[in-house]
Formats: C-alpha cells, structure tokens, sequence
C-alpha cells in the first residue's frame, strides 16, 4: 500500500509539472516498472528496447503548462499546500477541479477584485501561450465563469501580472506555482518577472548619477571661477 501511494503522489506531481513522457533506465523485472504496467489508468509504454534496459511511458493524466481551473482548495499556507500535495486521497482535494491557492493577502485582493460569476455550463477556450521567455509569458484565453488561471512555472517573489493590460495579484497555486483570477470573458494575461532588486538598483545607479551630475557642476565651477579677486 505504502508502494502504491508514492507512486500516486509521483503520478499527481508529474500531472502538475505538465509532465507528458518518461523515460526508465529499469530493468523489467523492477517493482517501479511493474506497478507502471500494472497501472494502465495512469502510464502507457510506449517504446521498450531490453538491450538497454530504457523505456519511454506515456503520463495519460498530465495537464498542459497553462491550464483554467474554475474551483479552488484554499489553505492557511504553504506547509498545509504541500501537506494537501501529498495527501490528496484523504481530503476533498481533486487535482482535476481545484488548484490549491493560500490564503495570504494576494489572495484576499484578488477575491475582492474579482467577484464569483458561476456559469451553468463551464466553457473555456485552451489557453494559448503567444510569447514565452525567462522573464516573460503571456497567454491567451477565454471562459464564460470566473476561476484560476494557473501556469506550472515556478513561483518566486518579483513576478508579477497584467490582465487585459491591468495589474492583477500572482496567486502562489500548488505550493509552488503560479495563478491568477479572472472573470468571465476574453483575457491576455502577461506575466512578467520585476524583482525588488532590480528596483534597488535602478534607485541606487539614479542616485549615483545625480550625485556625478552635481559633482561635474561644482568642479566646472570651480575650474572657470577667477583666481584674483579685483582690487
């Protein structure tokens, strides 16, 4: 059983990771590859070569890089996500219906911002990725209900979001990714990375100018003021 439930928690973190393909350096009559072919719900071989003991399996359960979710399984914080992340059997928790989203103050805003429109019938277009750097990722969507927009990427501090142009809350979604609100309707949302750091250094090298600036005033000044005072 023990077995059984790492290889679900495997499974559900690959399906987070937009994990589509695996490859197993295993030999057959390993217990991991056993249970992969066992679990044909789940995992698909699709190439085998017993020469070199590889195999290449298929994860049927994974979800896109960028995905809607119109529910959510709010949590106090990060350690309850995680704990939610590796137990989800136990809970109501369905990996196929919610994102797990803390409830911090970006979470508060964007339920303010962003008001609950249920639709009777759930329809959102796939969303499409139209640019996609390290700094930058911007997609493209629309839905008839207000949800979750969640991207697989990493969250970290200084990424930020603008939808339709405004600027909307990076929600931290699975503990580790990132999401953000909206409503009904056709949405571009831009997520775009502008760390404090950066803002530090910008005010740190303007304040160095301004004080070069001030400098070369007072030398040019003091280089062209006459020496001799008239008499």
């Amino acid at each position: 059983l023990e077995k059984k439930e790492r290889l679900l928690q495997r499974n559900h973190i690959e399906n987070l990771l937009a994990v589509k393909y695996i490859t197993c350096s295993l030999h057959e009559n390993d217990s991991m590859i056993q249970k992969m072919k066992k679990d044909s719900q789940r995992y698909t071989r699709i190439f085998h070569d017993p020469n070199l003991e590889l195999s290449l399996w298929e994860n049927k359960n994974w979800q896109p890089r960028v995905h809607f979710k119109s529910k959510a399984y709010v949590v106090p914080d990060n350690a309850n996500a995680w704990d939610v992340l590796f137990s989800f059997e136990k809970n109501k928790y369905n990996p196929r219906e919610h994102v797990i989203l803390e409830k911090d103050l970006n979470f508060m805003q964007a339920q303010q911002q962003i008001p609950t429109q249920r639709a009777t019938r759930l329809q959102v277009s796939d969303p499409q990725i139209t640019q996609s750097s390290n700094n930058n990722v911007t997609i493209k969507f629309q839905t008839n209900s207000s949800g979750y927009l969640v991207l697989a990427d990493h969250y970290y501090p200084g990424w930020k979001a603008l939808d339709n142009g405004q600027a909307t809350p990076v929600l931290k979604a699975n503990a580790f990714q990132r999401a953000v609100r909206t409503g009904p309707g056709s949405h571009t949302i831009e997520f775009y990375f502008e760390p404090l750091s950066l803002k530090i250094g910008g005010l740190i090298s303007l304040f160095s100018l301004l004080c070069l600036g001030s400098w070369m005033l007072w030398e040019k000044k003091r280089l062209f003021t006459p020496l001799l005072k008239p008499l």
